[in-house]
């Protein structure tokens, strides 16, 4: 009796690091490069939030605005960008729902993780249409992590991003137009995938409901059929990967933010230094 709970439990805890655990890390990444661009560059970097956010803020809050409709939550207001150019809050978006509606519930999960999957979809997109050959690439750097099995897996994914990032600087790349509006759409983007703290509380409560739902379904399976919840779990480690791969390409793109920030704060110690030892 207690072995069908424990392998209930067990099952659970993979499925949820497989999914959310994925997001949750890409979304960290992300957060942190692009706390390093705000605190390596200061005001101009609120600039440059500010114009960039004329692309990436809209997709932030009409991706919370789809999941709102997708889970039937009712879109109270919202605002998609907003003008006025000292405010540090460049858009939001209210809603309401039925706190006893379980499917309701569970949106607050895709609610609050929505700036990263679509805004993941929609770098991946760019990049699919600018730069064809690039993205080609990317994909099968992709298959050759998700061929890769056990240790070799780990090692695979390492390869396959360091490949990727270096694509993204070939020379072939910087006199290509197409390429440069990419870049800077993707830019733009990913800057604005990071959630906000009332994102994360909202997603934590939803993710709470589907952990519960999870879990119930788990015990029905761990006790009546087995096979069945290992073919799930497997499914759940399946789908895990493939969207941890999907978010490597916004993932290379904050990469490429955080790589900005280190040379710029490099080259403010530079520049300190020699002033001071010209003093």
């Amino acid at each position: 009796m207690l072995d069908g709970a424990l392998t209930a439990i067990a099952n659970l805890f993979v499925q949820i690091v497989f999914t959310a655990g994925v997001v949750g890390l890409c979304g960290m990444f992300i957060s942190f490069c692009n706390r390093c661009f705000y605190d390596c560059l200061g005001d101009t970097a609120f600039f440059i939030v500010r114009f960039s956010g004329l692309v990436g803020t809209p997709v932030h809050e009409l991706s919370h605005a789809l999941m709102c409709l997708l889970f039937g939550h009712r879109v109270t207001k919202m605002q998609i960008y907003n003008t006025k150019k000292r405010s540090k809050v460049l858009g939001f978006v209210e809603h309401t729902y039925n706190r006893r509606n379980l499917y309701h519930q569970v949106g607050n999960f895709f609610i609050g993780i929505a700036p990263i999957v679509v805004g993941g979809l929609v770098v991946t997109l760019f990049v699919r249409v600018l730069t064809p050959g690039m993205y080609n690439g990317m994909i099968g750097e992709i298959n050759d992590v998700m061929a890769a099995s056990g240790v070799g897996f780990f090692g695979e994914l390492v390869k396959s991003l360091f490949s990727i990032f270096v694509s993204f600087f070939s020379l072939s790349n910087f006199i290509s137009l197409r390429w440069w509006l990419c870049i800077l759409l993707a830019f733009a983007i990913s800057i604005h995938m990071e959630i906000s703290r009332s994102d994360i509380k909202g997603g934590l409560k939803g993710l709470g409901v589907i952990a519960v739902l999870l879990l119930v379904a788990d015990l029905v399976l761990a006790y009546l059929f087995p096979k069945a919840l290992s073919a799930v779990t497997s499914a759940f480690v399946t789908t895990g990967l493939y969207l941890g791969m999907f978010l490597m390409i916004p993932s290379v793109f904050a990469g490429i933010v955080l790589l900005i920030s280190g040379l710029t704060y490099l080259s403010k110690q530079l520049g300190e230094s020699i002033a001071n030892s010209r003093k």
